[in-house]
């Protein structure tokens, strides 16, 4: 698996449907939906990686195979991952 996330390639990630596919994200999460709420309901994140600008950062959380895509300290993107592939990380190429 392979997706893009944020402008950047992530190995071992699938992107979700978003709110424009008619689609609900799990845990009750949309577009828009705040880092504070997220933390709130799943606790801090197994993993996380910061773009190398600073502009977006990846929560994964391996007890749920779940990631979530943030820029500004809002969800952007959400998806499935699979922890065995390590955690997801942003890098340079």
């Amino acid at each position: 698996m392979t997706a893009r996330i944020l402008g950047a390639v992530i190995k071992g990630a699938k992107v979700c449907p978003t709110k424009e596919d008619n689609k609900e994200y799990p845990f009750g999460f949309s577009d828009g939906t705040r880092l504070t709420v997220v933390t709130g309901k799943l606790g801090d994140p197994t993993d996380m990686s910061e773009k190398p600008d600073g502009s977006a950062r990846l929560y994964s959380y391996r007890d749920y195979n779940a990631f979530f895509g943030f820029i500004k300290g809002v969800v952007e993107v959400y998806g499935r991952y699979d922890p065995a592939m390590g955690p997801l990380e942003f890098t340079m190429e």
